[in-house]
């Protein structure tokens, strides 16, 4: 996400690690804020208030920022994803760069709040980069909400994407593709521009050899 400050938006139950990891990751590129997703209940959630309660002191005492929280009701199915996406919308028009960070919620309010991340408008899934938290060390995995996507790609497109997946997808030649597949290398050129513009594949101008890459949302439509 380059320099740009990042806002967090999280599920929140009883457990807090996830969110206070995810702004340790970030804090060098700045935060703009960090908002909590929580179940509204009928009862009161001793753990997840204790949860918000260790948010609040972490991020006043290290970042001096308050949480913005923001109660769904996770047995409403589809009004919890319209609320939650409704807070992502929101988020990338104020902040640009979101960060949705899943874990230490109920399951179903994960669910909810990954679905409403995959939703999302096609102009704002980009600015959306989602973070899960494994269950051991620091370890986690994270992709951008538009990277999932599907594109419909003619016959021949396909063809070119997965040639260079089955070459490595790391910085492929394209004179080694066109070799391969047997076709053209003005069409080759104008194939990888059109996957370019999808952002499936990245081109990189190297001693004068054009080399392509696929990008994670291009390795996704060949799932």
């Amino acid at each position: 996400m380059g320099t740009r400050m990042v806002y967090i938006v999280a599920t929140l139950g009883f457990e807090e690690r996830p969110v206070l990891r995810s702004v340790l990751r970030h804090y060098a590129e700045g935060l703009s804020g960090v908002a909590a997703i929580m179940p509204e209940t009928g009862t009161r959630d001793e753990r997840g208030e204790a949860a918000l309660s260790s948010l609040r002191q972490f991020l006043a005492k290290f970042v001096g920022i308050e949480p913005v929280v923001h109660r769904v009701d996770p047995t409403r199915f589809v009004d919890a994803m319209r609320a939650i996406k409704s807070v992502l919308i929101s988020a990338v028009g104020n902040h640009g760069a979101v960060v949705l960070v899943l874990g230490g919620g109920m399951r179903g309010l994960v669910i909810e709040a990954l679905l409403a991340a995959l939703l999302l408008p096609q102009d704002v899934s980009g600015q959306v980069q989602v973070e899960v938290d494994l269950e051991y060390r620091d370890a986690y995995f994270a992709f951008s909400a538009g990277d999932v996507d599907r594109v419909t790609l003619p016959r021949r497109e396909m063809s070119v994407l997965r040639e260079i997946v089955d070459l490595g997808g790391e910085e492929v030649e394209l004179g080694e593709v066109v070799r391969r597949l047997g076709i053209p290398k003005t069409t080759a050129w104008k194939i990888v521009r059109r996957l370019e513009h999808m952002n499936l594949v990245r081109l990189e101008l190297a001693e004068r050899r054009l080399r392509v890459s696929v990008t994670l949302k291009g390795m996704l439509q060949l799932i």
